[in-house]
């Protein structure tokens, strides 16, 4: 879930952000990759107390620098070929 600062850029949890970027590139990022990178400054982090957010303007620069062109959503998809459709 992200955390709204009010007004400042979302957040999320380090491990949510890790999902959403392999889910959003397709690329299968290990989770120790993914705290390497954190850790290293590869990927831009935000430290509160033990807690460490990601920005989701970092995970929007790194599906654009994957190259990855997102699909739309789910309920865009042509009906062609399922059962049931007319």
């Amino acid at each position: 879930m992200p955390l709204d600062l009010g007004g400042d850029p979302e957040l999320l949890p380090a491990s949510s952000a890790w999902l959403a970027i392999r889910n959003r590139t397709g690329i299968p990022v290990s989770r120790p990759t993914f705290y390497r990178w954190l850790n290293n400054g590869s990927v831009h982090s935000v430290r509160l107390g033990l807690k460490v957010y990601v920005p989701m303007s970092t995970i929007d620069t790194l599906v654009k620098k994957s190259g990855k062109v997102e699909a739309p959503p789910d309920d865009a998809k042509s009906t062609r070929g399922r059962r049931g459709a007319g």
